[in-house]
């Protein structure tokens, strides 16, 4: 092989190496593009994980506050209703006594007009 041949050859072999390479580093770079793009996403979706968990924990507390708050005012509601049939109770027993008081005072109304009569 003259000098020249081989010059062509190793010029065009050069050519098709250097293609080549060019391809792969197109490659490489829309990898890269497509990498960086996957990671952003990936941050922006751990990012709004984070948030969404840092809510939940916000909620968790603010529905413990409200079971908590809920408690409270059923015993409350439920000391009051206690209260309400204590007094009920007494007011009946009031009641019971003054019917027997104004019986009583009914006997000796009929016994005065009898003495009187």
């Amino acid at each position: 092989m003259s000098g020249e041949m081989r010059d062509v050859a190793l010029k065009r072999e050069v050519e098709l190496l250097w293609h080549a390479a060019e391809s792969e580093r197109s490659k490489a770079n829309r990898l890269q593009a497509e990498l960086s793009e996957v990671t952003a996403a990936l941050r922006q979706a751990l990012s709004d994980l984070r948030e969404a968990s840092e809510e939940v924990a916000a909620l968790k507390v603010q529905l413990r506050s409200s079971v908590a708050h809920m408690e409270d005012s059923t015993h409350h509601y439920q000391e009051l209703l206690f209260d309400a049939q204590s007094n009920r109770r007494e007011l009946l027993a009031a009641d019971a006594r003054l019917i027997l008081s104004a019986h009583r005072l009914d006997l000796v109304a009929l016994r005065a007009l009898r003495v009187v009569l």
